[in-house]
């Protein structure tokens, strides 16, 4: 298996744990019990089937998670923060830029350093990218967790609660780009 796809499961399996657990607890003990059958029972009486539907039913829940993640973080950051997180950064080098220039020059950045011969440098844009991907995966388990830990709180505060969180993943993520970004330049170094 290269490990290229073995990241992406591990992108979808880490979260995909965590958000199981999480939105398992968010519904009444009872809800279980009422969906068992017989039939059903027999089968989660079987360690191994139960393991195996578990993990199967948490990387389906993680790859869902992962994709909303993407969604929202993906254009949120290249709308709000990317762009002011690579022009606070650059040391004036992108003082003059539009933030839509900006975005176009950091994916042209990146694709001329994935295409390039230096294999130092990619590889540390890769690294990045993996880093960047695991923060932008976080967020649904971010968010449940906010859930169930106000989970005696007004249903408008566990929403309002929810802004902080999301802004913390988000500045993490444009970061991560940020210095995928630095790692890019030394390209033209």
């Amino acid at each position: 298996m290269k490990w290229e796809s073995l990241n992406l499961h591990i992108e979808n399996l880490l979260p995909s744990l965590v958000t199981f657990v999480l939105v398992a607890s968010l519904f009444p003990k009872d809800l279980f019990v009422r969906i068992a059958a017989p039939p059903v029972d027999k089968l989660l009486a079987n360690d191994f089937i139960a393991g195996g539907i578990f993990v199967a039913t948490a990387y389906m829940l993680g790859t869902i998670a992962v994709t909303i993640s993407r969604l929202i973080i993906d254009r949120l950051s290249e709308a709000f923060l990317r762009p002011r997180f690579l022009r606070l950064l650059s040391r004036g080098r992108l003082a003059e830029k539009s933030w839509k220039l900006i975005n176009e020059e950091y994916r042209e950045k990146i694709k001329a350093t994935l295409a390039s011969q230096n294999e130092e440098v990619k590889k540390e844009v890769i690294k990045r990218r993996e880093r960047g991907r695991l923060v932008r995966a976080a967020l649904v388990p971010t968010l449940l967790s906010v859930l169930v830990v106000g989970s005696n709180q007004a249903v408008w505060l566990r929403c309002l609660s929810l802004l902080p969180a999301l802004t913390v993943i988000l500045c993490l993520y444009a970061y991560v780009e940020a210095t995928i970004y630095e790692e890019c330049l030394l390209l033209e170094k």
